[in-house]
């Protein structure tokens, strides 16, 4: 067995070294990317949130006006009924 020297053994851990920059490399581009991907859903989420509070505050004035014409429906209603007791009273 042969011992190995000093500038050899300092070779042999470079070239370790060296092998595993490649496999940190991709990582460092796969996580890149992986970040860039989540960023995009982020945004796309918080777009799509956006849109749904505006659609929730549309719906809530439009069901507002409902509500409104609904008591006016009823306003009239009532004086509908009270004039046709008022020409049922008349009527002989």
């Amino acid at each position: 067995m042969q011992n190995l020297d000093q500038p050899t053994a300092l070779e042999w851990l470079w070239r370790g070294l060296s092998l595993l920059a490649i496999p940190a490399l991709g990582w460092g581009l796969k996580l890149s990317g992986d970040l860039a991907r989540a960023e995009y859903q982020r945004e796309d989420a918080l777009r799509r949130i956006g849109q749904l509070e505006a659609d929730g505050r549309k719906d809530a004035e439009t069901l507002g006006e409902i509500k409104g014409l609904i008591i006016e429906l009823k306003t009239q209603s009532g004086a509908m009924m009270k004039d046709i007791a008022e020409l049922k009273a008349k009527i002989p």
